[in-house]
């Protein structure tokens, strides 16, 4: 899986970047997934494309995107509330997960007329000094 928004992050490994493992290990693939692709302009997605035939050029290449179907009330997962609720909204997006910028922008997509966000990210890494 590829991240179609930050396809090679700063093309660091983790902890020193977002790479699971390296570029390289698309040889062993037997297909990619460029997800966010609904984000990304398509220039973008065709230079994506290009960087991943370099490494295998036969590698069958697909291109999603998340698309909500709906919100619910905290504390109850079964009251749908429609996307067209936040239509014209202010709204808060709050996150704490990896990649919370495709979030965001889906979100906007739905047509609230302001989003700010609040990011929880992963703790930093302790030394080994322990500071």
């Amino acid at each position: 899986m590829v991240n179609g928004m930050m396809p090679w992050g700063n093309r660091q490994l983790l902890p020193l970047g977002p790479l699971r493992e390296p570029l390289t290990a698309l040889k062993r693939a037997d297909m990619v997934l460029v997800h966010h692709a609904d984000l990304v302009l398509e220039h973008e997605l065709k230079h994506i494309e290009l960087m991943i035939r370099e490494v295998k050029e036969a590698l069958p290449i697909f291109f999603t995107g998340m698309v909500p179907s709906n919100f619910f009330k905290v504390g109850n997962v079964y009251t749908k509330i429609p996307l067209q609720a936040v239509y014209d909204a202010l709204i808060l997006c709050v996150s704490a997960i990896g990649f919370a910028d495709a979030f965001v922008q889906g979100l906007e997509k739905i047509g609230p007329c302001y989003v700010d966000r609040l990011d929880f990210s992963d703790p930093p890494l302790i030394s080994s000094q322990g500071y």
